[in-house]
């Protein structure tokens, strides 16, 4: 593969790469804002629920504190009042206080009256068993001075009931007895709470229920938020708002529904970020990888193709044209043009001293320092050994000393030499050598 096109390759390469981590990131930081605004918004959802849910019991209070703390309800539990129900308690008192049902108590908590209305059926109907037994429990009736709340989920449905002392009008005692009233989470309170809030609700209870509810009271207590928020695929999200009874645990769960609008822009505008970020990415990718050609790739294979001309001899007058690396390419040009001059000078000199050697008149002998055997002599060496024919290259020097001769100090010496140990204090050296014609004979070195 060329130079060319793995530049192209590994330019391409880092740009997916990059883009993978680019959509790694944008993914992981753009749609984990999205799912927290749809979670804010779900969550904010419930709390209007809670404020639905609160402002009942607000009504309901402020109701039931006129009537309890009113002579006419005092006599009547009294039983000093025997119209007053008949007079007060007509089908468009229900109406109007929204409620389904009501009880008198006297204030050994024995029933003076009760009844309960069907809003939807616009008529009367019998109060639950489970009602007379909630009220006769004393779970409302802690405290005979202060009115109470609570929600209850009963087999008929779940009920926001309050409680309240009966007093004079003045507020003055004894007590005369307690006002319970109840108002039931139908159908029709809660499409009026998806009015207020835009979005579907229903109501879940541990009766109709089991398995689903206690699972989702256990993440919402996993969780310790007031509202539990559960995705429902890539569609719809689910917030659960839990009421709580007397005792705290939730006994019913608003749920809300809703379209997952804002996690699908965000992954619509992901999609758009990223396939933006491609294009550009495509383009500026294009633009380097031309850039990169034109200004170094092509350069760069022109200089290679022109390096080879600088060396070869027999084209010696070649040089690298001017251009993008043409200070490069002079440097270059000078470095060779110079080795090239000393090379011709080294060549000339060797001539000449091989000239020199060759017709001195002084033998010369090049030793071989390894194993101090000739590798060159000059004709005057051959004729001071009276070699003849011999060319003595492959011999010893060491050979040529006569067996005459007994100084060791001068064989030593001639040793050292040969090893290069030759002492600053050495003087020339005289040898007895063997002549092939005049036998032993005595030699400078």
């Amino acid at each position: 593969m060329s130079t060319r096109n793995r530049t192209i390759l590994i330019v391409i390469c880092a740009f997916f790469v990059f883009s993978i981590a680019g959509w790694g990131v944008a993914r992981l930081i753009l749609l984990n804002r999205f799912q927290a605004l749809e979670i804010e918004q779900v969550q904010n959802d419930a709390l209007q629920m809670q404020n639905f849910i609160d402002n009942n019991f607000a009504d309901l209070h402020t109701s039931i504190e006129d009537w309890a703390n009113w002579d006419d309800t005092y006599s009547y539990i009294q039983g000093t009042n025997p119209s007053y129900w008949g007079v007060n308690w007509m089908e468009n008192t229900f109406r109007t206080l929204g409620l389904n049902f009501v009880s008198y108590l006297r204030p050994d908590l024995s029933f003076v009256n009760s009844e309960g209305f069907d809003l939807s059926a616009g008529q009367t109907i019998p109060i639950p068993n489970e009602i007379f037994q909630l009220v006769q429990s004393k779970e409302l009736l802690l405290n005979s001075k202060q009115e109470t709340s609570a929600t209850f989920a009963l087999p008929e449905g779940v009920f926001l009931i309050v409680a309240h002392p009966v007093y004079h009008s003045d507020l003055s005692g004894p007590l005369g007895g307690y006002l319970i009233w109840g108002r039931l989470i139908d159908q029709n309170l809660l499409s009026h709470l998806q009015q207020n809030i835009g979005v579907q609700v229903s109501l879940l209870t541990l009766m109709k229920n089991q398995t689903l509810f206690n699972s989702l009271v256990s993440q919402n207590q996993s969780t310790n938020k007031p509202v539990l928020v559960i995705p429902n695929g890539k569609n719809e999200i689910s917030g659960y708002l839990f009421l709580s009874g007397v005792s705290g645990t939730p006994v019913a769960i608003l749920q809300l529904n809703q379209a997952r609008t804002i996690y699908q822009q965000g992954v619509a505008s992901l999609n758009w970020v990223v396939l933006v970020n491609i294009l550009l990415g495509i383009i500026l990718t294009l633009v380097f990888v031309i850039l990169i050609d034109r200004f170094i790739v092509r350069p760069l294979q022109k200089l290679r193709s022109e390096v080879p001309l600088m060396v070869d001899m027999e084209r010696p007058g070649e040089k690298i044209k001017s251009g993008l690396l043409g200070d490069l390419g002079g440097i270059i040009n000078l470095v060779f043009s110079t080795a090239k001059a000393e090379q011709a000078k080294a060549t000339s000199q060797q001539k000449m001293y091989s000239k020199l050697i060759e017709h001195s008149q002084d033998g010369y002998a090049l030793i071989n320092a390894d194993d101090n055997t000739i590798r060159h002599v000059n004709p005057s060496f051959i004729d001071l050994f009276n070699a003849g024919d011999r060319s003595l290259v492959g011999e010893k020097v060491i050979d040529f000393i006569s067996s005459k001769e007994k100084d060791p100090d001068k064989i030593s010496l001639l040793e050292k030499w040969l090893s290069h140990k030759r002492g600053s204090g050495s003087k020339n050296l005289k040898l007895n050598v063997e002549d092939a014609r005049e036998g032993s004979r005595q030699i400078e070195i």
